[in-house]
């Protein structure tokens, strides 16, 4: 069995963005995290733009966008340690209101 290491973090709206994008390439450059959840993730462009700067070429980003706000997920892996099989989808459970699911199949 492969042990992966992730961290799942609430963005809040995209607040303090530069912030974000720092500790993200910190989390994979230094941590080397496998894969990384983010709630709230408003900045799907600035993702998209850290992924395709070519400083970290095996990692992948799948972005979610629900109806309601605050509901917005991306999740971002690295390539070499996982692969997405499927298509994610993203699960809103309503009896958690507020609350939300992402099921994914890696292997």
């Amino acid at each position: 069995m492969k042990l992966i290491t992730g961290a799942t973090w609430n963005i809040l709206h995209g607040t303090f963005s530069d912030q974000v994008l720092a500790s993200l390439a910190y989390l994979i450059s230094k941590k080397q995290v496998d894969f990384i959840c983010l709630q709230e993730a408003q900045i799907e462009d600035k993702i998209n733009l850290l992924l395709a700067s070519g400083k970290f070429p095996n990692w992948k980003a799948v972005h979610f966008h629900a109806k309601t706000q605050g509901h917005e997920l991306a999740m971002l892996w690295n390539s070499e340690r996982m692969q997405l099989t499927d298509q994610p989808r993203l699960i809103l459970l309503p009896m958690l209101k507020g609350h939300s699911f992402i099921e994914y199949a890696f292997r």
